[in-house]
């Protein structure tokens, strides 16, 4: 009986020989290509080409940081909502957290906003969900990227 979850995937990929494996009965240049393209058929690429048409929607001053949120066309007439914060108290260039909102709430998560009562319960539990913030605390930026329209 297997009770967790990645025990019993771990297993399971240990017992399975994957489809696209090299096995040097082919040269090497032969499998590449094949597994570019399998590759490019799974993710469903080539992605249709558009401008970035970047917007800038607002800029906020806080006592620590500036807020940028802006928008970037990744396909046409699709926007990924994006958040920059930029310490006060560091020169410029600074690093760089990249922060992406995975399951969970979205990206105000990240940005340690709350919007409902289990982002409370969230940040309050795991303050580290907060990691935008973190890194504003470490004097490096944070861009937050969200991975579904908010």
């Amino acid at each position: 009986m297997n009770v967790n979850s990645h025990q019993y995937e771990y297993a399971y990929l240990r017992s399975v020989r994957p489809s696209m494996v090299y096995d040097g009965s082919e040269p090497l240049d032969i499998w590449q290509k094949k597994a570019r393209a399998k590759l490019i058929e799974l993710l469903g690429l080539p992605f249709e080409s558009c401008e970035d048409d970047l917007r800038i929607e607002y800029t906020v001053e806080f006592d620590d940081y500036t807020e940028i949120r802006f928008l970037f066309q990744s396909e046409p007439s699709y926007y990924v909502p994006c958040h920059l914060l930029v310490p006060k108290n560091v020169p410029l260039p600074a690093p760089v957290t990249l922060c992406l909102s995975g399951h969970g709430g979205g990206m105000h998560v990240a940005l340690g906003r709350i919007r409902q009562k289990e982002d409370e319960e969230a940040l309050t539990s795991w303050p580290h969900r907060a990691m935008a913030l973190r890194a504003i605390r470490d004097g490096r930026c944070a861009l937050v990227i969200s991975t579904m329209p908010t």
